[in-house]
C-alpha cells in the first residue's frame, strides 16, 4: 500500500513516520485496473487520504488528480476482468508507516 510516491525531489525527512497501528473493517471496496498496469483494491480510508494531503502539502507531486486508498495485488494482470471477482472483505491492518529506502 503506497500513501506518496513523488517524481519531484521531496525533503522526506520533514515527514515523520506514524507508529501507529490501525484496522479497516468494512466499507465500499472494489477491484480496479489503474493506469500503468496497476491491478488494484480500493478501500475507503480517511485516515490515509489525510496522510496524503500532508505529503502533498510538504510538496509530494502525484501524478492523478485525486488520492484514493488501495492495495496493489499486481502489475502484471492487465488481462485480468477485475468485475467477475470479488474483493476481499475481512478486515484490512495496517502497521507503522516506514521509508523503503531505509
Amino acid at each position: 500500500m503506497t500513501i506518496a510516491f513523488s517524481r519531484e525531489p521531496v525533503e522526506w525527512d520533514k515527514f515523520k513516520p506514524e507508529e501507529f497501528i490501525f484496522n479497516i473493517r468494512g466499507g465500499v471496496r472494489s477491484l480496479e485496473q489503474f493506469g500503468g498496469g496497476a491491478t488494484v483494491m480500493q478501500f475507503e480510508s480517511e485516515r490515509l487520504k489525510n496522510r496524503w494531503d500532508e505529503f502533498k502539502a510538504g510538496g509530494a507531486s502525484w501524478d492523478f488528480p485525486d488520492y484514493k486508498s488501495h492495495i496493489t495485488i499486481s502489475y502484471k494482470a492487465e488481462n485480468m476482468n477485475v468485475s467477475e471477482l470479488e474483493p476481499y472483505r475481512g478486515m484490512l491492518r495496517f502497521g507503522p508507516t516506514y521509508r523503503d529506502w531505509e
